[in-house]
């Protein structure tokens, strides 16, 4: 650990530094190529409040070449993907070579469909409208809205990769700061660990000088 933990982009560059250095680092998408030779990382961040601040953490990975997958949602209160500004942020995500995932959430299900086809209609609106295939999901909140959607159900529409399901869920230490809150630690302390990551981020909780700049 270098200095405080907190939620500046500082730190977060100390925390790349550190992922460049000892760790092999993936995009869901790239599950099938992982190699071994080092520990693995996985960089998932759920796009939960809004799209303006996301650029801020994408460019910093650029800048240490690493690549994560954004998951983003169709139905959030906070932002409109489909916007011409929020579009232009996840055209702009893909340029700097991240991957972009569906953040879906099962709240919202109409009478007489189910889970699963109100999934896919949301994976199908962002293929759409973008011209991209989505492959890697994550759910929003999947205990909050008991989320009963499995990984081989999911698979019959496409996503191929789960962040609950057993090789990232299971296989891989996850940890997350939900709530603006490492529960087990800073991941500074696990990347000392050179353990194999699935790490959760929001990008609405890091900030240059004050957590104030986002809200």
């Amino acid at each position: 650990m270098k200095g405080e933990c907190d939620f500046t982009y500082r730190h977060y560059e100390f925390i790349l530094d550190e992922i460049r250095r000892f760790y092999n680092h993936y995009t869901f998408n790239q599950r099938t190529e992982v190699d071994r030779g080092k520990p693995i990382i996985f960089i998932r961040h759920d796009v939960d409040c809004g799209l303006h601040y996301v650029l801020n953490i994408a460019r910093l990975e650029r800048k240490y070449n690493i690549r994560t997958t954004y998951f983003v949602r169709i139905d959030a209160i906070g932002y409109n993907p489909f916007s011409y500004p929020n579009s232009r942020h996840i055209i702009q995500l893909r340029e700097l070579g991240h991957e972009i995932g569906l953040h879906f959430s099962t709240s919202k299900v109409a009478q007489g469909n189910s889970v699963l086809s109100y999934i896919k209609q949301q994976k199908d609106f962002v293929e759409a409208f973008f011209g991209i295939e989505i492959v890697s999901a994550s759910a929003h909140e999947p205990t909050r809205q008991s989320c009963k959607v499995t990984e081989q159900e999911l698979n019959q529409i496409g996503i191929k990769n789960y962040a609950y399901g057993q090789f990232f869920f299971r296989e891989l230490k996850y940890i997350s700061e939900s709530g603006g809150e490492w529960r087990e630690g800073c991941v500074c302390n696990f990347l000392a660990k050179k353990i194999d990551l699935q790490v959760l981020t929001h990008p609405f909780w890091w900030y240059e000088s004050t957590p104030l700049e986002n809200y």
